[in-house]
């Protein structure tokens, strides 16, 4: 959906490794797991699975144990078997197993089902708070736009919300929510998606030029300048922007500020359609200001 920013989210994993330093306190436990590390890097791992199961017989809750384990049934294709395993090892290890929820959502891909894959890209996000890294917070955004594409409307606006609420510095979850409002036809629901951004602190161009174009529209000049003014730093939305900000500024009785805002679209877009028009507002923006300051003399 090139209506959207291009979220690319690597599926996770295939390789097969192994950590050292196991957390088990049953000394026979970490020996079997010791040995199960030989095993995978000699590639032998039916071996290195009858050692794994060795070690979790002896101590359920060794959660290194359950990761490698599932790891090897994930290699092989195993789902369901990598999935319970490392379903394990989550609820045993929390925060300190995270790369579990990677590959049950790696499972859930496999087996194409988007509820799923949610889940688990969620749990991560909630896990790690601030921590939470830009591949995860955009892998949760990329699942609300699969919603979307396929018309889960309020499962796309759901998982936004929470995301939201997670991330609140995340600009893509308002600007992906409310770009999907203007392409369904609800307008409405949009332009206060885009203030949520805002009041939250988001700096984001496009957001600031959606919604500062949608306020000049209004004819809310006032509140349509600052951001039109931060959106036309961005040379992607500058030459759209710089006609708003002028008339924002006619508007407002700004005079010194449109003219120069004339002067430098003329002097960066001479070929516009616009460039006509813009040019006669110079020429009596120009003249207004010297009838002024004659005026003061």
């Amino acid at each position: 959906m090139s209506f959207f920013r291009k979220l690319v989210i690597a599926v996770v994993l295939v390789v097969v490794t192994v950590g050292g330093n196991a957390m088990s306190t049953d000394k026979k436990a970490v020996k079997e797991y010791n040995k199960s590390v030989e095993y995978v890097k000699a590639g032998k791992l039916d071996k290195a699975e009858k050692h794994l199961l060795k070690a979790l017989k002896r101590d359920g809750t060794f959660y290194e144990a359950h990761l490698e384990l599932g790891k090897i049934y994930y290699s092989q294709n195993k789902l369901d078997d990598a999935a319970t395993q490392m379903q394990a090892a989550y609820n045993a290890g929390g925060k300190k197993a995270i790369e579990a929820l990677d590959y049950l959502y790696a499972v859930e891909t496999k087996k194409n089902n988007l509820d799923g894959r949610v889940k688990y890209a969620l749990m991560k996000v909630k896990d790690l708070g601030k921590d939470a890294t830009i591949h995860d917070i955009g892998r949760v955004d990329a699942l609300a736009v699969a919603y979307a594409q396929n018309r889960k409307m309020s499962e796309a606006e759901a998982l936004y919300e929470k995301l939201m609420t997670l991330r609140p510095d995340y600009a893509y979850s308002y600007l992906n929510l409310g770009k999907i409002y203007l392409m369904t036809g609800q307008p409405a629901k949009a332009y206060p998606v885009f203030q949520r951004a805002i009041d939250n602190g988001v700096d984001n161009a496009e957001i600031d030029f959606r919604l500062g174009g949608e306020l000049h529209d209004r004819q809310q000049f006032k509140k349509a300048l600052p951001l039109l003014a931060k959106a036309s730093k961005d040379p992607k939305y500058r030459q759209e922007v710089l006609p708003l900000l002028i008339n924002c500024n006619l508007k407002l009785k700004h005079f010194p500020e449109a003219l120069e805002e004339c002067r430098s679209f003329l002097k960066e877009f001479p070929a516009s359609k616009l460039a006509g028009s813009v040019q006669k507002t110079a020429e009596k923006l120009q003249k207004k200001i010297e009838e002024a300051k004659k005026a003061k003399k």
